[in-house]
């Protein structure tokens, strides 16, 4: 822009503008936003606290006595634990904000498969509290928190043993190429709540004689 005066013309210069500098985010740097994270937010993600959890569980019922595993299963079902709640938390966002998406993944032939990872993860971290929890929680606490996972897990499990072949046979559209061994999936969930119910069973039953039970559950004085 120019001024004109009695003297001579005078050229103003706008102030050269600087762009801001996005700073590089390391983690989930290839979403367009954070929130973005939970859009395809799968039951396959759940096979982690499974998986996880049958570690901790493992651990605790070795018949050799190795120094320090006591603990090292208790933090692995302790990392089993807080997986669950946060893939809960995740799954719940996931269902409100994307219910299309999250409807999808039960009609694609492999990723439903993945809904039987829903019930084994939770029963599969009761289980770890009732054989590890005592210490940390309480007997009490260890014993209700497991029985209420299992009959949680145990109702997901039927709901998937039934739904998911279901819809195998009456809406996906399976090739000969399309058979694999994530079709165990739905259907094993009944068998872990038969092994758990029975974990669960024994702790009741030695609690009712007046039994003292030890840690792990399995292993109960007179």
């Amino acid at each position: 822009m120019t001024v004109m005066s009695d003297e001579r013309p005078t050229t103003l210069t706008a102030a050269p503008t600087t762009a801001p500098v996005a700073r590089p985010r390391l983690l989930l740097r290839d979403l367009e936003r954070p929130g973005a994270v939970v859009a395809n937010l799968g039951p396959n993600w759940f096979s982690t606290v499974m998986g996880t959890g049958v570690v901790g569980g493992a651990a605790a019922g070795l018949p050799v006595a190795v120094p320090g595993l006591r603990v090292f299963a208790t933090v692995v079902w302790g990392l089993a634990s807080v997986l669950l709640v946060a893939l809960v938390a995740a799954w719940a966002v996931h269902w409100l904000r994307h219910p299309a998406a999250a409807r999808r993944h039960a009609s694609n032939p492999v990723m439903a498969q993945s809904f039987g990872a829903v019930a084994m993860a939770v029963m599969t971290v009761g289980a770890g509290t009732v054989l590890l929890g005592g210490p940390v929680l309480g007997v009490g606490t260890a014993v209700t928190l497991s029985s209420v996972l299992w009959g949680v897990g145990t109702a997901i499990g039927l709901v998937t043993a039934v739904w998911i072949p279901y819809r195998m046979i009456t809406e996906h559209e399976i090739g000969a190429d399309g058979v694999f061994g994530g079709w165990l999936m739905p259907v094993v969930p009944p068998m872990v709540s038969a092994a758990d119910g029975a974990l669960l069973l024994r702790t009741w039953t030695r609690a009712r004689a007046g039994r003292r039970c030890c840690w792990p559950a399995t292993r109960c004085s007179g």
